[in-house]
């Protein structure tokens, strides 16, 4: 269950080429949009309107776009199952897709929260790529908030399990990008989801083989970081304390790769993945 943003397309790709893929759900991001302003809640439409030009105007969309091309996949071609696509992610054909499928696991990234009836309707645990640092920052715009709070120590995504809370269920595993003093929220978030789409895909292989997932109970601590909580003044003022010198991302190296098939994130372009 998925967005259809480019980095949501390449943990689909990774998927199906590592594992059997029985089955596809698709939320657009206009799906999602929309849903916000029929629910009234302006403050959140404006934000989501301001945060879709601000990525269009400044070059974030193209970004992605090169950065998960699939040209750089190396990954063999594989038949997957033609997405399901609703307009929201607790259509009742979600559930009903899923058992039909008869999949055992179901992972999901950048669609809108489930619900509690949703989750009892999948029926089989359900595993999330969250972009932050769990406990630290829930929401969105987490690398942002945490290179603008200078907490350096958070800058990744988190594996975790999903329960009926936003980012609140038992973690799995944490990545960590290299971090380098010319990157920007964009390029760390890229960077941290492209591994932590092969560090899931690493412990369902091993899930595969017998081994348990590894699952921590998270401390209640950190913050929740919503779409309204960065708007137009808040990138100037980021932007501005860049250029002062006030704000100063640091050169970190990266942890070593714990699967051997993981990219080496100190390698630039985008490494393929054999």
């Amino acid at each position: 269950m998925r967005g259809d943003d480019f980095h949501n397309l390449y943990l689909e790709r990774l998927l199906a080429s590592e594992l059997q893929l029985v089955c596809t759900v698709e939320e657009p991001g206009s799906a999602q949009r929309h849903a916000i302003w029929r629910r009234r809640r302006w403050v959140d439409a404006a934000a989501a309107e301001y945060h879709r030009i601000r990525r269009g105007v400044f070059g974030k969309n193209r970004y992605r776009r090169r950065y998960f091309d699939p040209r750089h996949d190396g990954f063999p071609t594989v038949q997957r199952p033609a997405p399901l696509v609703v307009g929201d992610i607790n259509d009742q054909r979600v559930g009903a897709a899923v058992e039909a499928s008869g999949a055992d696991l179901c992972v999901i990234t950048c669609t809108t929260r489930l619900s509690s009836e949703t989750i009892r309707a999948i029926g089989v645990p359900i595993v999330n790529i969250h972009g932050g640092h769990l406990p630290d920052y829930r929401g969105c715009h987490c690398f942002f908030t945490a290179i603008g709070d200078q907490r350096f120590d958070a800058v990744g995504s988190t594996i975790h399990f999903v329960d009926v809370g936003l980012d609140t269920g038992d973690v799995i595993d944490a990545v960590r990008p290299v971090i380098r003093h010319t990157d920007d929220p964009e390029r760390l978030y890229s960077r941290a989801e492209r591994l932590a789409a092969q560090r899931l895909v690493g412990h369902l292989l091993a899930l595969e083989s017998g081994v348990e997932l590894p699952r921590s109970p998270q401390e209640f601590r950190g913050r929740l970081v919503l779409r309204r909580h960065r708007g137009p003044i808040d990138d100037v003022r980021f932007w501005l304390r860049r250029k002062t010198g006030s704000l100063v991302i640091p050169d970190i190296p990266g942890p070593a790769p714990q699967h051997p098939w993981e990219s080496d994130e100190s390698s630039s372009p985008p490494p393929r993945i054999a």
